[in-house]
């Protein structure tokens, strides 16, 4: 490939064909728009899911419909076993692994005077502990396909404080710590790991089951409304593909504008 013009636009294509993923959390508004995405761009993708659901089902259909590869397998991020098997077994269907998403996550509404241990360590569990022990299940494999990247799904309440969410908002303070340690540890084996932080992202129901939150993020949003799960899934595709071939230990804010307004 002589022609600069050719080489430049070769070298930040967005496009993912001959990678595999894994993408946690899929069967969620965010992680099924996310897996949806990379297959479109032409990836392999496993689908994760806590238990079984239409949802999950309804993401993978779509991929398949539309020529992709798309399979599914139950987890529960929670048990370290789990995760090792859920590594293992895409190993097994793509032969290794070059893209790794942590979506996966919980997001429980509860007051600081009534947290239980029981309750910071259920959120801490899925939301921070799966995803460190998934980089370091997935790191191998990331490893031996020589352009590995990992993207984890943090949030904007890592920096803005939401009552009720101070739980929740420690979590996604760590997972950015995690991530940019990461991407300091694991670049030696040529693996990039950056975050992608969302503001709220709109979904069906969402305005008649939260609509004081609602009008709450609206309010302190630039652009005047909610985020869509497929613009997430946009800035994820970024990070993951050759395009972001030199970023690693950023954060991508996608919300809006609603830090900046804070």
């Amino acid at each position: 490939m002589n022609d600069p013009l050719q080489q430049a636009n070769h070298l930040t294509s967005t496009t993912l064909e001959g990678k595999s993923a894994l993408v946690t959390g899929a069967s969620g508004n965010i992680g099924g728009a996310i897996a949806t995405k990379l297959a479109a761009a032409g990836a392999a993708v496993m689908l994760h899911g806590h238990q079984r659901s239409g949802e999950l089902e309804a993401t993978k259909k779509t991929v398949i419909t539309q020529g992709g590869q798309a399979f599914t397998m139950l987890a529960d991020l929670s048990r370290e076993e789990e995760i090792s098997q859920l590594v293992e077994e895409t190993q097994n269907r793509f032969g290794g692994l070059d893209i790794l998403i942590n979506n996966a996550g919980l997001f429980p509404s509860v007051s600081l005077k009534s947290l239980t241990q029981k309750r910071w360590q259920s959120l801490m569990a899925l939301n921070l502990d799966a995803a460190a022990l998934l980089i370091s299940a997935a790191s191998p494999l990331l490893a031996k396909s020589g352009s590995g990247a990992i993207v984890n799904i943090a949030s904007i309440e890592a920096h803005i404080a939401f009552p009720e969410h101070a739980h929740y908002a420690a979590a996604k303070a760590g997972l950015l710590a995690l991530s940019r340690n990461a991407a300091l540890e694991l670049s030696q084996d040529a693996i990039r790991v950056n975050s992608v932080s969302p503001g709220l992202i709109d979904r069906p129901g969402l305005s008649k089951e939260w609509p004081e939150g609602v009008a709450q993020w609206i309010e302190r949003s630039a652009l005047d409304r909610l985020g869509r799960a497929d613009e997430v899934a946009e800035a994820v595709l970024f990070l993951a593909s050759s395009a972001a071939r030199w970023i690693t230990g950023i954060e991508l804010v996608v919300d809006g504008g609603v830090v900046a307004t804070s």
